[in-house]
């Protein structure tokens, strides 16, 4: 026995038996190993032609199956044998190919079929969105004209709110002053309401005085007719006193000496009786010139009395009448403060107003060109969309040729 390395021996077995044993199991060992290899070699012999039979028909079968497919036929059935080794295997990869390829083919055809349909939607719709824009592209050019128009006019409005601005100023300005000068004027229809009212009272006052005088006039005039009555009884006595005087005188005639002194008193009497007859003529002269007088005086207090009456009417009718323009010129008063704060409010909105007209007139500038830009994109997108009519159809006729690539195969 050698080492590991097999430089050095280690030691040596030794084997004692029988040469010629040994001689005889070779020689019989040697006839069952051609025994043995005569039986290998016709088992390889069969099982080589078995193996090589089923080995050669299933490369038939893929031969034929792989021409079939060359030509597009994808219906040629393969028969899969369970078989675990290689060529089982094979056909089995052969068989999937098979199911894939009908798949992928089924599914190409599906979507060709697809793009096809898609591409002429999608070309009559890029022929529609193309009109569509061409059709924006007009459109816009009239709003882009009406804009300017627009644009325009706007500042003609402009210009004429800033005029009606200017206008609604100086009216409010007016305003201003006519309700100052009205209120002057409602201050001074005040005073001459309080003057009314103070003259109206004093009329009252004289009508009174005048009514009282008319009526002691009255009294008067009745008084003195008194008086005549009582003057035309002592006249009457006077007379009566001057005819007992003179039938006295006559009978103290007759009586002689012894009347003498009756005589004397009834001449006194008699003159008493003529002194008396003559101031009662002077007191009836008196009392007819106070009774005419008197007359006038009533008759004059009378006539005053009613111009007074007249005159407290009419100063009441001014009054009233003065009371009523008191009371319009109030009112006008108040609706020329609210005339005057509606012109100050309308004054204040014009100005807005103005403002937002220029603020609308620089919108529309922007906007006129904003529809210029929008214009010039509906005209770009026009051309656009005409390639896209172009290209969908181009992609039609590549659907067309797939189509045609794909009908070649058999499904």
């Amino acid at each position: 026995m050698y080492d590991p390395t097999l430089t050095e021996t280690i030691g040596t077995i030794g084997i004692t038996q029988d040469i010629s044993v040994i001689y005889d199991t070779k020689e019989s060992s040697v006839y069952i190993g051609l025994l043995i290899m005569a039986i290998t070699i016709i088992v390889v012999i069969i099982v080589s032609m078995k193996f090589s039979k089923s080995i050669s028909n299933p490369i038939k079968q893929i031969a034929e199956f792989m021409l079939e497919l060359s030509k597009g036929n994808l219906k040629t059935k393969i028969n899969v044998n369970k078989r675990n080794d290689e060529i089982g295997k094979l056909l089995a990869d052969m068989k999937l190919m098979q199911d894939n390829l009908h798949n992928t083919i089924s599914n190409v055809a599906a979507a060709s079929s697809d793009v096809a349909s898609q591409s002429e939607e999608l070309t009559q719709s890029a022929n529609e969105v193309t009109t569509g824009s061409q059709q924006i592209s007009l459109t816009m050019e009239e709003i882009a004209a009406g804009t300017e128009k627009q644009a325009d006019a706007t500042s003609e409005i402009s210009s004429a709110m800033e005029s009606f601005s200017i206008k609604i100023q100086d009216t409010n300005e007016e305003g201003a002053k006519v309700q100052k000068s009205s209120i002057e004027v409602l201050e001074l229809t005040n005073h001459g309401k309080q003057l009314m009212e103070s003259s109206n009272q004093q009329m009252i006052e004289i009508d009174k005085i005048v009514q009282e005088s008319v009526v002691k006039m009255d009294a008067l005039n009745a008084e003195s007719q008194k008086i005549s009555q009582l003057v035309s009884i002592i006249e009457e006595v006077a007379n009566q006193t001057n005819l007992l005087a003179l039938n006295a005188a006559i009978e103290a005639a007759r009586a002689g000496e012894h009347g003498k002194g009756f005589a004397v008193v009834a001449d006194e009497v008699r003159k008493l009786a003529e002194q008396v007859s003559v101031s009662i003529s002077d007191i009836t002269q008196i009392v007819c010139s106070i009774q005419s007088e008197s007359q006038a005086v009533a008759e004059s207090l009378k006539a005053g009395y009613a111009e007074v009456k007249l005159g407290t009417t009419k100063i009441k009718t001014t009054a009233e009448t003065l009371n009523k323009i008191n009371y319009s010129t109030t009112e006008m008063v108040d609706y020329i403060t609210i005339i005057t704060g509606n012109l100050s409010e309308i004054a204040t909105g014009s100005q807005e107003m103005n403002v937002a007209i220029q603020e609308i007139a620089a919108i529309t500038e922007e906007s006129g060109a904003g529809i210029e830009e929008t214009s010039a994109t509906a005209q770009q997108s026009s051309s656009s969309m005409e390639e896209v009519a172009g290209n969908s159809v181009e992609l039609a006729n590549l659907a067309e040729k797939l189509n045609e690539l794909v009908r070649r195969f058999k499904i």
